[in-house]
């Protein structure tokens, strides 16, 4: 088990401003990050520990994105996260759902 004193010393507080912490490595807790958009994620995750300068630039794209879009005032990460698409519960005539399997069809007397 880490010392309370020395995991401080390992973490900072996530830029979202849920107050969560999160280690050195990582720009933001996963909800926060999560709830910034994919377009400033992407030069994050891309110019970390190969180009610094485009880095650090990505990194204040972050904070002031997360400075302009607040968390609201319950501070649930989660909850400002955009909900996602779902598809219809149902597939419309002529439409085969993502993961349905095609039916046998069933022979007649005449095929047997």
């Amino acid at each position: 088990m880490t010392p309370p004193r020395l995991q401080a010393a390992r973490t900072r507080p996530c830029p979202g401003g849920c107050g969560r912490a999160v280690e050195l490595h990582r720009y933001a807790c996963v909800h926060c990050w999560i709830r910034l958009p994919a377009v400033l994620r992407a030069p994050i995750r891309e110019n970390y520990r190969r180009d610094w300068d485009a880095h650090a630039a990505a990194v204040a794209d972050g904070d002031t994105w997360f400075r302009d879009h607040p968390l609201p005032v319950d501070g649930d990460p989660a909850a400002a996260v955009p909900a996602q698409p779902t598809p219809a519960s149902a597939p419309g005539p002529g439409q085969t759902a993502l993961f349905d399997i095609p039916r046998r069809p069933v022979p007649t007397s005449d095929q047997l």
